[in-house]
């Protein structure tokens, strides 16, 4: 238990007065802690942001009360945390700025010669290479021989429908009860249907 007080750190996410808490508790199960013991522990234990922060303000660990650092501290813990939330403020600005600006250029043609289309990068045809794939009939989107970019399959491909699984399982049962239905059942069925 000794070793466990000695050896005590302050957690990243744990507050500095749960922290005096629970080497208070520590202490008094061991029972022969003095004061001047549980600063320098405290101190020792305490996030290095904390110790830097109470050596600027004039504290060192032989002298000040177990009070005084706790007060210091809490000060410290709430501009430590207005801190971090700006920080994060910045870097979230900065990280949608970017985004919106690579948004607003990915329809863009840059001066290199790549037209960014969708996230995908495509070369630019020179005149050259344009004269030579009208000659050989080839597409300017996909490259290949026997079509143009008008009449591109890969330009111009229709999604697959999207099928909900309820209205699959409907039609799965459907087909499950016309397969069982004799020829004069499904043409009695086929009739129903007309006049619906």
């Amino acid at each position: 238990m000794c070793r466990d007080l000695l050896s005590a750190r302050q957690r990243d996410d744990e507050k500095i007065r749960n922290f005096i808490r629970r080497i208070t508790r520590l202490s008094k199960r061991l029972g022969d802690v003095s004061a001047r013991q549980m600063v320098q522990i405290i101190w020792d234990g305490a996030l290095s942001y904390l110790r830097l922060k109470w050596a600027d303000a004039g504290f060192d660990f032989e002298s000040p009360s177990l009070s005084a650092l706790e007060t210091a501290a809490k000060s410290y813990e709430v501009a430590e945390t207005i801190r971090q939330i700006e920080a994060n403020k910045r870097a979230t600005e900065a990280t949608s700025a970017k985004s919106s600006g690579s948004q607003s250029s990915s329809k863009k043609t840059s001066t290199s010669g790549v037209s960014l289309i969708s996230g995908t990068q495509r070369t630019r045809l020179t005149e050259a290479e344009r004269e030579q794939f009208r000659a050989e009939n080839r597409c300017f989107y996909c490259r290949e021989i026997g079509h143009t970019k008008t009449n591109c399959p890969a330009l111009h491909e229709i999604p697959a429908p999207k099928v909900r699984a309820s209205a699959a399982s409907v039609l799965a049962e459907r087909y499950a009860y016309l397969d069982s239905l004799s020829l004069d059942e499904l043409s009695r069925e086929k009739e129903a249907c007309r006049q619906r």
